[in-house]
């Protein structure tokens, strides 16, 4: 018979092994439950729950609605059109709002896909927080349909660096622009747009945050658009416009017929890269000042048909003349050159638009040993 000695404490050496194997699986167990809840969900992990619309109504909060239950957080929110019905009028128009009534639902990625005729329809509610984007790639089901309008009509908050993305022939709106809503808060984060085919990308609600709206190269197609028009004074992050991007803003104001600054980027540096273009535009109005500062790299985009379009252009509407009527562009912020820049003067829309102009004003240009040229600015026909 083995004798196993005690130590002075009293505990054999198998009991104290045995207390130390129990206190490492303790401890390991609960490490993983740390991990388990504190680990960040990528877009692979998420599940994906998917609208099926049998309670008959649009209402997010009915678990019917949806393949898995009503929607919880860390899910990736699949709503597939075809297999929505949809509501039409007596003229056989389709319109229709889904109501997003679930309080503080953060989710992984809203999806919006699926071939319809033609449809316009909402997502109103509360506000929406969302991990990894938007995917707009709904279609027509054949060109003589009416254009797919996707409008974001409750307060979007972005909680990661994501791509907002619209494919095919669409347009997808982020709408709410009601008293002190958010449309579109990215916080710190960066915001990747992309536009491909003849889609569309509006801004009708302001942006806010400290983060970045960037446009690598070539992310905008030259039939796609990706357009602000609203106010954004809240917006003290920074604009990235990479090579073949063609980006529109406008003044809200005018919109009424008001006058004043261009305020879509708030006071945010606007960072034109070599090959891209900033559009001025709006009708009502036949003046406007830019505040932002503004560096810009080259000179801007060069068409297929030869022409160019400025690094910055303008088609500053006037509501009686259109698109060609003579304009005034102030811009009272530093503006930068770091490479050879041109600039347009304006875009042909009617006969006898010859003699229209863009007058431009720079209170405080650095051309850094750089030239400043302007050249007569036609529509965006890309060539890369």
């Amino acid at each position: 018979m083995i004798k196993v000695s005690k130590n002075e404490k009293g505990f054999s050496v198998v009991e104290f092994v045995i207390i130390i194997f129990i206190l490492v699986l303790i401890g390991a167990a609960g490490w993983f439950v740390y991990r388990e809840h504190h680990k960040t969900t990528t877009s692979s992990e998420a599940v994906t729950n998917t609208w099926t619309g049998k309670s008959g109504n649009y209402n997010w909060n009915e678990k019917a609605n949806w393949s898995l239950g009503e929607p919880v957080n860390g899910q990736n929110l699949e709503i597939d059109l075809a297999d929505v019905k949809q509501p039409t009028d007596q003229y056989g128009a389709t319109s229709f709002s889904f109501q997003d009534n679930i309080p503080n639902l953060s989710i992984n990625k809203l999806i919006i896909d699926g071939k319809v005729m033609g449809v316009i329809f909402d997502i109103k509610g509360d506000p929406l927080t969302i991990a990894d984007g938007v995917e707009d790639t709904i279609a027509q089901t054949n060109d003589q349909n009416a254009i797919p309008q996707v409008r974001l009509d409750n307060s979007i908050f972005l909680s990661g660096n994501q791509t907002i993305l619209t494919t095919g022939k669409n347009d997808l709106t982020f709408l709410s622009n009601l008293g002190n809503k958010d449309g579109l808060n990215i916080g710190n984060h960066t915001v990747e747009f992309k536009v491909v085919g003849s889609s569309d990308i509006s801004f009708m609600s302001p942006v806010s945050g400290t983060g970045e709206i960037y446009l690598p190269n070539n992310a905008i197609s030259p039939a796609g658009e990706l357009l602000f028009y609203n106010y954004s004074p809240d917006f003290n992050g920074e604009v990235s416009i990479g090579k073949g991007n063609y980006v529109g803003i406008s003044n809200a104001d005018s919109q009424t017929g008001g006058y004043g600054p261009v305020s879509a980027f708030g006071t945010s540096l606007i960072n034109i890269q070599n090959g891209g273009a900033l559009n001025v535009f709006d009708a009502g109005t036949d003046s406007f000042t830019l505040n932002n500062p503004i560096d810009i790299s080259g000179q801007g985009i060069a068409n297929s048909n030869g022409s160019s379009t400025g690094a910055i252009s303008a088609c500053l509407t006037n509501a009686e003349q259109g698109c060609g009527a003579s304009e005034q562009l102030t811009f009272s912020g530093t503006v930068k050159l770091l490479g050879n820049t041109q600039i347009g003067t304006y875009v042909p829309s009617s006969e006898g638009s010859n003699n229209t102009h863009v007058d431009y004003t720079f209170n405080n240009l650095d051309k850094n040993g750089y030239s400043l040229t302007v050249v007569t600015d036609y529509p965006y026909y890309a060539e890369f």
